[in-house]
């Protein structure tokens, strides 16, 4: 798959998810073989982290707050 090393001004490039955390991790990486990096410690990040493919960050992820992502 190729690479994407821009975007025009507009476009999305980046997606968060607040969802259950753990089930994530699982369909994430099951269907698109993301692994899962935590941001740092849990306190300190509210549990916030990314999913990774091929050495390079793809998405960001934390827990389901009660508000809108």
């Amino acid at each position: 798959m190729a690479e994407k090393n821009g975007y025009p001004p507009g476009h999305p490039s980046w997606v968060d998810i607040g969802t259950d955390v753990e089930a994530a991790k699982g369909f994430y990486g099951a269907v698109f073989g993301w692994g899962a990096l935590q941001a740092g410690p849990l306190e300190s990040t509210g549990g916030y982290g990314f999913f990774a493919k091929a050495g390079k960050m793809v998405a960001g992820f934390g827990p389901k707050t009660g508000r809108p992502a």
